[in-house]
């Protein structure tokens, strides 16, 4: 199973692996970070630890050309599902001490150091340096250090050993072929605007004027037209994404951070439309279909939006079994329609969810009753034969 990537809101700098090989990124790392080439090397060493099964023995193996395209690719995976969602920030309640107490934090010695010579062999296989790796972990110490925290005096911490870490690197670099390589100009421009997305929603907007002081740079005004926005001030939010939005006409991110704008000031329909234009340049990102969706049921009864709201539905790629409010949207609109088949089968969904297996088959049975449509039958199928192994 390849890693899975999840960005915790948490202001101190760090990444850990999880369960299924997720891995943990916190806001403070982008915060930290200056380069696309550092959050690839933290993200390489993660791979390491997951590659070496360090925090589970079960975890599946990943191949080397899964390993180099998941690194490359991450920032752009990241730009799409980035916004003012506390279900997407996750994490808010894990906190340093937990994160202690799941043993996450306990590596040894052997394991970075295996986890590193891994990471550099996957940068160097993905042509990308290894000085990003060298630089962050230089930036660790300094914040550990304003923590109170010397190197030299722990055993067991997130991520110790940094110093030898850092020689362990720099003896790598005096052989590789890439020392030298880095992102292309595009990259980089969209890691500055991540960089500036993530701040622009996880810090004061006193500290962001004080960070993105220039209104003149792009990456500024993106920064602070959500952190104006956040604090109350919707003119000036409007008037930088508005600027943004007249230099980078096709790009659907500014698009979608307005109609977040717009709708946390309570203007939905307005929001609506600039999702949809987002939408339009960018028809991959479920998250905005969605937020279209919840727009089109709060005017079900009045604009009888039922057929949009499935068809936009259907159109989600990602699985939406486990998303209890969507499958609620769901089968009441089917309701609203007077598909009983799919309400139940919705309703099935919800109580599995909620853990509630006898009403759950009750729900299945209903819909079973009613339907001919071989695709519920053969959903009700794939559900009973879960329910059955459980």
């Amino acid at each position: 199973q390849e890693p899975g990537f999840i960005i915790i809101l948490n202001r101190t700098p760090n990444a850990f692996i999880g369960a299924s090989n997720r891995i943990y990124i916190t806001t403070g790392l982008f915060s930290e970070a200056n380069n696309p080439e550092e959050i690839s090397g933290v993200l390489a060493h993660e791979i390491g630890h997951v590659q070496a099964n360090h925090l589970n023995k079960r975890i599946s193996k990943i191949t080397d050309s899964n390993i180099a395209v998941g690194i490359s690719n991450f920032l752009s995976l990241s730009a799409s599902i980035l916004s003012n969602d506390p279900n997407i920030f996750i994490g808010t309640n894990i906190s340093s001490s937990e994160i202690m107490k799941s043993g996450l934090s306990n590596y040894s010695k052997d394991q970075e150091r295996e986890a590193d010579i891994l990471a550099m062999q996957y940068l160097e296989k993905s042509k990308i340096s290894t000085r990003g790796l060298e630089s962050i972990l230089k930036k660790m110490i300094l914040v550990e250090e304003k923590m109170g925290i010397k190197e030299k005096e722990i055993n067991i911490f997130t991520h110790p050993y940094k110093i030898e870490r850092i020689k362990s690197i720099k003896k790598f670099q005096e052989n590789s072929m890439y020392n030298d390589s880095i992102f292309s100009e595009n990259i980089r421009m969209q890691f500055k605007f991540i960089k500036a997305k993530i701040d622009g929603y996880t810090l004061s907007l006193e500290n962001n004027k004080l960070k993105y002081y220039n209104p003149t740079i792009d990456y500024d005004k993106y920064a602070l037209s959500i952190s104006y926005a956040r604090e109350g001030y919707i003119e000036e939010s409007l008037n930088y994404i508005n600027d943004l939005i007249k230099i980078y006409p096709n790009n659907p991110f500014f698009y979608e951070t307005k109609g977040e704008i717009l709708l946390n000031f309570g203007y939905s329909d307005e929001a609506n439309k600039f999702f949809k234009k987002s939408l339009e340049l960018n028809n991959s990102n479920d998250y905005l279909r969605i937020k279209i969706i919840n727009h089109l049921f709060n005017n079900l009864k009045v604009n009888n939006n039922a057929e949009k709201i499935i068809n936009e539905f259907h159109l989600i790629s990602i699985n939406t079994d486990n998303n209890i409010k969507l499958l609620e949207i769901i089968s009441k609109t089917q309701e609203f329609i007077g598909n009983e088949d799919w309400m139940y089968l919705y309703l099935a969904l919800i109580e599995i969810n909620k853990k509630n297996i006898e009403l759950a088959k009750k729900y299945l049975n209903l819909s079973e009753n009613v339907t001919n449509n071989s695709k519920i039958i053969k959903k009700i199928k794939e559900l009973e034969r879960e329910l059955k192994s459980e």
